[in-house]
């Protein structure tokens, strides 16, 4: 059987628009929002957080993040020269902004804080810890993976 040019023509442009189509499809089911709600004021407000994480990077001790297997939490241990620290920690995961989470924190004798986490999803996640001590803000983050 011969296709004529002009049957051959139409069935390549057919072709095309239904893969288009496909494409299109596809493209509407992806999630495209963005990591932050506020990204924009976050980023009118970025050199006021440098200067908490350079006063932060400028304590004989940082912030030390661990998961504790027993008590299925995230271990903060908060450094010494911060006796009066209160904050938040946030935990961003980097796929899905609806699983992000924020916890207070406060230093205690023990300079240690565990944050029960339940249902962490397994992966690397983002780790802000943002707090005050004694008028002055401090800024910290770190990576932690879970198991």
């Amino acid at each position: 059987m011969k296709i004529s040019w002009g049957t051959g023509i139409a069935i390549f442009y057919s072709f095309f628009v239904i893969a288009m189509l496909v494409f299109v499809f596809a493209a509407t089911k992806q999630d495209n929002s963005l990591v932050s709600d506020t990204y924009y004021e976050e980023d009118l407000s970025y050199q006021t957080k440098m200067d908490k994480m350079q006063r932060t990077n400028q304590l004989n001790h940082v912030f030390e993040l661990s998961i504790e297997q027993n008590s299925k939490g995230i271990s903060v241990t908060i450094p010494e020269e911060l006796p009066h620290f209160k904050g938040n920690m946030t935990l961003f995961h980097p796929v899905y902004a609806s699983l992000d989470q924020e916890y207070p924190i406060e230093n205690n004798a023990q300079h240690k804080q565990i944050i029960p986490v339940e249902k962490l999803k397994k992966g690397r996640w983002l780790v802000k810890i943002e707090g005050e001590n004694e008028g002055k803000n401090y800024y910290h983050e770190a990576y932690l993976i879970a198991p």
